[in-house]
């Protein structure tokens, strides 16, 4: 099985089926909401999506993410250059209670799109070499400021296909799960 093989039907299922089925089955006040002081469920979707584009566009393909280049930031009304790690119980329901929803739903096709078009060109050889290291480093630093520089042992080492699969995969499986135990209590 090719890496393409593997990714393409989950990251389909992520963007055609999950995701627009939690932004239906609830109202906008219930997903900017979370009754057990989590993250709330837009929340976790900006997060993902912030996720997806910077793994893209700035750990595989070393470029700057279309959430800066498009100023999705502005559309969307949120913070510049975060991804939402390390950020405060008031940041991160500030964050719910003012990000602009029908953006949000604009920046998942976007970011669905240009991962499609992106990736079709990607090589083995290509995903196999690491990114450079001084470019991981000033990533984490730029999106998490000092709150999450724990992320950065995590990441030493990985090449770029890790970082496809990792962050826009395997990471959006985790957030799916904390989702499941908030929707359970709305």
């Amino acid at each position: 099985m090719t890496w393409k093989e593997a990714f393409l039907p989950k990251f389909h299922d992520i963007h055609d089926m999950v995701i627009p089925m939690y932004l239906k089955n609830f109202t906008e006040n219930q997903i900017r909401k979370s009754p057990s002081h989590g993250n709330p469920i837009i929340w976790q979707i900006w997060h993902i999506l912030r996720g997806q584009d910077i793994g893209l566009s700035s750990f595989v393909l070393e470029e700057e993410e279309i959430y800066e280049k498009e100023q999705w930031y502005a559309k969307m009304k949120t913070p510049r250059a975060v991804v939402g790690t390390g950020m405060t119980y008031t940041e991160v329901q500030e964050l719910s209670d003012n990000i602009d929803y029908s953006a949000l739903v604009q920046y998942k096709e976007r970011v669905r799109q240009n991962t499609l078009d992106r990736i079709e060109d990607l090589s083995d050889d290509y995903l196999s070499k690491k990114p450079a290291w001084s470019t991981v480093e000033d990533i984490v630093i730029r999106m998490t400021g000092n709150n999450a520089l724990w992320v950065l042992k995590y990441y030493d080492g990985r090449n770029r296909l890790w970082f496809l699969m990792q962050l826009l995969i395997m990471h959006v499986h985790y957030h799916f799960g904390q989702i499941s135990i908030i929707k359970k209590s709305l």
